[in-house]
């Protein structure tokens, strides 16, 4: 399969097969979207799209629930900010809704969109006796990624990255951080795209990795 002339090539975030063997691609929905002619507000009033809020003090939770009506299957998407420490969290669930066992074969944890690729990509290798050492090198056009396939994660690579503004140092300058809160096989990506936009998305490794969700699950 090739994308044609679809401008939006960036990395997807899921990657759905039905037991009929065609495939679908979960893309999400948002409010503002990127097109060619410039940034865009989209009607989102014939997508399955549900918001859901909830806050707790300092804690806020935002639920957004997406549904694929070709195929009937829903990602619930969690976005949890704790003000306090300038953090968030997101995580995603998948509904099958339809009345077919779907295979998943790729599922990410987070995506998301940066309007630059002006960063620098750290992250944190090692080996014994020199854990966490730390690369950083800039981005550039094309896919970079850190990822591990030891089925746990490990000084060897560690499952978190981060893009920094250049010249940001741990005392002034932006910086973006990226961490998964489980051990496993796991992959980080960034791809700057042809327009110098920058997609992140991170998760569980897709290689080797199959789901099977049968129906109702």
């Amino acid at each position: 399969p090739v994308w044609g002339d679809n401008y939006q090539m960036s990395p997807k975030p899921m990657r759905l097969t039905r037991k009929d063997c065609s495939t679908v691609s979960l893309r999400g929905y948002s409010v503002l979207a990127q097109t060619p002619f410039g940034w865009t507000n989209i009607d989102l009033s014939d997508y399955g799209i549900t918001l859901y809020a909830e806050n707790d003090e300092d804690v806020t939770t935002l639920e957004i629930l997406t549904e694929d009506k070709t195929t009937g299957v829903q990602a619930v998407l969690f976005y949890t900010v704790f003000e306090k420490f300038g953090a968030m969290t997101r995580s995603v669930k998948i509904i099958n809704n339809s009345e077919n066992t779907v295979e998943i074969e790729k599922v990410m944890s987070t995506c998301v969109d940066f309007h630059t690729y002006d960063y620098e990509m750290l992250s944190l290798y090692g080996r014994w006796g020199k854990e966490r050492s730390l690369e950083r090198r800039p981005l550039a056009h094309g896919k970079q990624l850190v990822s591990s396939k030891r089925g746990s994660s490990s000084h060897h690579q560690n499952p978190f990255a981060a893009l920094v503004e250049t010249g940001t140092t741990e005392d002034f300058g932006n910086a973006y951080g990226f961490n998964l809160v489980y051990s496993s096989n796991f992959v980080f990506e960034a791809e700057v795209n042809q327009n110098s936009g920058t997609r992140v998305v991170m998760g569980i490794n897709p290689e080797n990795f199959g789901w099977q969700l049968k129906a109702g699950d």
